[in-house]
């Protein structure tokens, strides 16, 4: 399981690069799934796709916390349905410190062809 201060870290990474490189980005952000609400870590309009790019968190496979991929599954799946992109970001060590490069690399992955 993500620990809320992991999560917290990582959003103000998140939030550092979206300042940094000038991007919108709504963390948390919260999707409607048959009715119900379901929060996921990230919206970014502008990336993935038109209707834009979804962002959960997993922690790494085999790790402590991890998150049962059956609630990934829901959320690509409502995300496919929706015609967003969607992205599962799998939390290391590397990544819980600021890198303004792998933000440049991941929003140039994501971009809009």
């Amino acid at each position: 399981m993500i620990t809320e201060e992991i999560e917290s870290i990582i959003r103000r990474n998140w939030l550092k690069a979206a300042q940094e490189l000038n991007f919108e980005i709504i963390t948390p952000y919260t999707i409607s799934i048959d009715g119900n609400d379901r929060k996921v870590f990230a919206f970014l309009p502008d990336y993935g796709s038109k209707q834009g790019a979804i962002v959960c968190l997993s922690a790494q496979p085999n790790c402590d916390w991890h998150i049962k991929s059956s609630d990934h599954d829901e959320i690509w799946s409502w995300g496919l349905a929706n015609k967003r992109f969607c992205s599962i970001i799998y939390i290391t060590n590397d990544n819980l410190v600021y890198d303004k490069e792998y933000f440049i690399d991941i929003l140039e992955d994501w971009k809009i062809s």
